[in-house]
C-alpha cells in the first residue's frame, strides 16, 4: 500500500473510532438522564411513624369515646353505615368519623418512648379523651404542644405527636357529631306529607296527590321527592328549652320503603330554613331558598300544544 492509501486508511479508521466514542459517549448521557428521572420521580416511601401499624379503618366496627365527666360517646357500624348508639341515636357525620377513622393510621414525625416521662405535662394524666377502636387498640389524646401547635397522643408505649385534625370534637356535644343530611343515604320516600300537600306512592312510579294541582307531572312529584333525599343542613343546634315565639310550627311527616318514620316541624323559613327533629332535640338550618324546594312541588316546565299532556298525572287521585 503507497504512502497516500495508508493514509486514508488511517483517517478513515479515526474517523470511526471518533463516531464510536461519540455514540458511546451519547448513551453514557441517556442513561445518566434516565436514572436521574427513574430516582426523581419513583414514589417515596411515606415518613414518619403510624400510630397503631395493623389496625385499619375497614376493620373497626365500634368505636368509643371517653371524655371525662362527660357522657361516652360511643359509634357503631350498622349495615354499612355509622351511628351514634349512645348517649344518643342517630345517623353520624361520614365526614367527621372519616377522620376518627383515619386517627389509627396517622403518621407521625416525632415519638418518645413514654416510660419515665410526667405524662400530666402533655394532657396525658388523665387524658382529655381516651379512643377505644376494641380488640385493646386504644389512643389516649393530649394537650396541644404550644410551639408547634401538634397534638400529643399516647398509643402503646410511644408518646407521638401528630396533627390535630378532630380539635375539640371528642370533647364536644354529641349533637355535633349528627349527620348534616335529613335523611339516610340512598332512602326512598313512600309517603312526605307537608304543610298543605301529601304525597303518597302507590308504585315506584305512580302517587296520589293531595291537594292535586291542574296539570300536574310526575316529573314535579320526583323532583320534589328527590330533593328530600339530598337535601343537607349546613349546622345542626339544639332545640331552644323554651318557644321561640312566632309562627306555630308546622309538622312534616316522611315514611321510607322499609317503613321508618321521620318527624320534622318547620320552626321557620326566613332568614333561613330552620327544621326541628323533636326526637334528637336537634334544629337543622338550611339555606332560605331550600324551604321552596322542600315544601311545594316545582311549578310545571312550559309545554308546546304538541306535549302538554306528556308526563302528566291524573286529574283525580286514584
Amino acid at each position: 500500500m503507497d504512502a497516500p492509501a495508508a493514509r486514508r486508511a488511517l483517517m478513515a479508521g479515526t474517523g470511526r473510532q471518533r463516531r464510536g466514542l461519540l455514540n458511546l459517549g451519547m448513551l453514557v448521557v441517556v442513561v445518566l438522564l434516565a436514572v436521574t428521572v427513574w430516582r426523581v420521580s419513583r414514589p417515596k416511601a411515606p415518613a414518619g411513624h403510624i400510630l397503631m401499624p395493623g389496625l385499619h379503618a375497614a376493620d373497626i366496627r365500634h368505636i368509643t369515646l371517653t371524655r371525662g365527666d362527660r357522657p361516652k360517646l360511643e359509634f357503631a357500624l350498622e349495615a354499612g353505615v355509622w351511628r351514634i348508639v349512645a348517649p344518643l341515636q342517630a345517623r353520624a357525620n361520614r365526614m367527621l368519623m372519616q377522620s376518627l377513622l383515619a386517627l389509627p393510621e396517622t403518621r407521625s414525625q416525632r415519638h418518645y418512648a413514654a416510660k419515665g416521662l410526667d405524662l400530666a405535662q402533655y394532657g396525658l394524666s388523665p387524658p382529655r379523651v381516651t379512643i377505644d377502636y376494641g380488640d385493646t387498640h386504644t389512643l389516649a389524646l393530649g394537650t396541644l404542644n404550644a410551639l408547634n401547635r401538634l397534638r400529643y397522643v399516647l398509643a402503646g408505649q410511644q408518646l407521638y405527636l401528630i396533627q390535630d385534625a378532630l380539635a375539640d370534637l371528642p370533647e364536644s356535644a354529641a349533637r355535633r357529631w349528627i349527620s348534616l343530611d335529613l335523611l339516610p343515604p340512598h332512602a326512598r320516600i313512600r309517603d312526605l306529607a307537608l304543610p298543605g300537600l301529601s304525597i303518597r306512592a302507590l308504585s315506584p312510579s305512580s302517587w296520589t296527590v293531595t291537594p292535586h294541582p291542574p296539570k300536574l307531572r310526575s316529573d314535579q312529584v320526583t323532583q320534589l321527592l328527590r330533593n328530600w333525599t339530598l337535601a343537607s343542613a349546613y349546622r345542626i343546634t339544639a332545640t331552644p328549652k323554651a318557644p321561640a315565639g312566632g309562627k306555630p310550627a308546622q309538622p312534616v311527616a316522611i315514611t321510607l320503603d322499609n317503613g321508618t318514620l321521620y318527624r320534622f316541624e318547620v320552626i321557620s323559613t326566613q332568614p333561613e330554613l330552620v327544621l326541628r327533629r323533636d326526637k334528637l332535640g336537634v334544629d337543622y338550618h338550611l339555606p332560605a331558598a331550600m324551604a321552596k324546594a322542600l315544601l311545594s312541588l316545582a311549578p310545571p316546565p312550559a309545554t308546546s300544544p304538541h306535549d302538554s299532556g306528556k308526563g302528566s298525572l291524573p286529574s283525580k287521585a286514584p
